[in-house]
């Protein structure tokens, strides 16, 4: 019997335009960074990193240590002077993103019935963001943390969509069987 939903995030939780979210996204970032990466090579470098992460298959790593240790390789500087840049831009630049996208109130309601039935809720989205990325965005739909028994992000998760591991991963943490579970995705 079914008694969790697993949601993806962007685009079912959070209506948007990828295209626009992510221009957005890459435009900021590197404007925040430019003084460390050439703007123009930043969202290659980031594209090709998350790539890594999307073939990784290693369990004894995280998909951020994926991330690093790929991007590492590819940047001209010490990651050690580039990560507090980055922890800045998703606590003080990530949120002006939220203009990129187009909630609804609909999402609300929803998840608040599903609370009501007593369904056990989690947000699957691709965890190719760190934990305040995927955090703002719950928030810009409308929901709350508290809502979702997991949320996955690329600090705690090793695997990802779409490789079977990621939702082997989350049936562990959650203690669940496929039986038990209904994916909600665009």
């Amino acid at each position: 019997m079914i008694n969790t939903i697993l949601f993806d995030l962007d685009g079912t939780l959070l209506p948007m335009n990828t295209e626009l979210f992510l221009n957005s996204y890459f435009k900021a970032l590197s404007s925040k960074c430019a003084h460390l990466i050439e703007p123009k090579e930043l969202s290659t470098m980031v594209l090709a990193s998350t790539e890594c992460m999307i073939r990784n298959i290693d369990i004894t790593k995280t998909n951020e240590q994926i991330f690093m240790e790929d991007f590492s390789t590819r940047i001209n500087i010490d990651l050690n002077n580039l990560l507090p840049v980055f922890d800045d831009f998703y606590k003080n630049d990530f949120k002006h993103l939220q203009s990129t996208v187009q909630p609804t109130a609909v999402i609300k309601d929803v998840i608040e019935i599903l609370k009501e039935k007593g369904y056990t809720m989690v947000v699957a989205t691709n965890p190719l963001f760190p934990r305040e990325a995927i955090l703002q965005r719950i928030q810009w739909s409308g929901l709350q943390e508290s809502d979702f028994a997991l949320i996955t992000d690329y600090q705690c998760m090793h695997f990802c969509k779409p490789n079977l591991q990621y939702y082997e991963e989350i049936l562990k943490l959650i203690d669940k069987t496929p039986g038990e579970c209904m994916m909600v995705g665009n």
